[in-house]
């Protein structure tokens, strides 16, 4: 991934959906006193205060979660799928009118087009400079594959560590399917593979 992929600036509507999740989850406190770790200083207004809404970039956010995963060891997995969730459910309630009508109709849709639609919305609002993701497959065999690595840029892992966009996933299908699915990130580009891609399977 190149460096100017990393200097891409993440799309507002995204990042502040996602603090705002993450301070639910956590508190704002350790919300801030991650950011100083991972060197987001610049947006932090005060210790009990959510960080100015200020542009923030890919290789940024990247240095974000591996301060989260960091920092809660073990339990960072269930964390950073919970925050995932819950900067769906952000995102989703800010749309604009139009965009909020078409995700909520998707759900009177056959589950086997909905949920690509679904996910093709949730690439659509995640995209940056520099980012590819689609949706592969057919049917109840779905992947979503991002060749960006959003939530693992810069970083080297021995196993994939997307939790963030596993919880996003899930909060995107949880909008339109229920719970009848299960999300497994099966390879990622933190432990050398080209792409994040994520194996959905439907129970």
């Amino acid at each position: 991934m190149s460096q100017e992929t990393g200097q891409s600036l993440l799309p507002d509507g995204f990042i502040w959906s996602y603090w705002q999740a993450t301070a639910q989850e956590i508190g704002l406190y350790s919300l801030n006193m991650i950011m100083l770790r991972a060197g987001l200083g610049r947006i932090v207004v005060a210790e009990k205060s959510l960080p100015k809404r200020e542009p923030v970039s890919v290789a940024e956010f990247g240095h974000f979660q591996q301060a989260l995963r960091e920092y809660y060891g073990r339990g960072a997995r269930g964390l950073l799928t919970r925050i995932g969730r819950g900067a769906w459910r952000e995102m989703s309630q800010n749309l604009h009118i139009y965009r909020r009508i078409v995700v909520n109709f998707l759900r009177f849709l056959p589950a086997s087009i909905g949920v690509r639609l679904v996910l093709n919305n949730l690439a659509a609002f995640l995209r940056y400079s520099g980012s590819w993701m689609s949706v592969q497959g057919s049917g109840k065999d779905l992947s979503f594959v991002d060749f960006s690595g959003l939530a693992s840029f810069g970083q080297t892992a021995g196993e994939p560590v997307c939790w963030t966009m596993v919880g996003l996933i899930h909060g995107a299908l949880e909008s339109i399917a229920g719970k009848e699915y299960e999300v497994d990130e099966v390879s990622c580009r933190a432990a050398g593979s080209e792409a994040c891609k994520f194996y959905i399977k439907f129970l």
